[in-house]
């Protein structure tokens, strides 16, 4: 079963080293990468990946429609409230800077 990634994701201990990326000692498996793997289908209902093969296809149209990439979705969520929390954070850290 085989699903291309949309995003980069973090590499499972037990990725297979041919398709992992270790950059600053974190290991990721970049978008585009073809993942072949039973459970492979997971990635697309999750809406992290689109399927390549109709095994992948035919799994994923067993999984409720309105619930397919609800995980991409939060997960999308959450980053960006990162992200904006990271930027609050460092504009509140340089403005006590400019008042010491």
């Amino acid at each position: 079963m085989k699903a291309r990634l949309l995003v980069t994701l973090s590499a499972a201990p037990d990725a297979d080293p041919a398709i992992v990326v270790v950059e600053n000692g974190k290991r990721f498996v970049v978008a585009g990468t073809v993942i072949d793997h039973p459970d492979a289908w997971k990635l697309v209902f999750g809406g992290f990946a689109t399927a390549e093969d109709d095994e992948c296809k035919a799994r994923v149209e067993k999984t409720p429609v309105e619930a397919r990439g609800l995980q991409r979705e939060v997960h999308d969520r959450i980053i960006a409230e990162q992200a904006e929390f990271i930027e609050e954070y460092i504009a509140e850290q340089e403005a006590e800077d400019v008042e010491s």
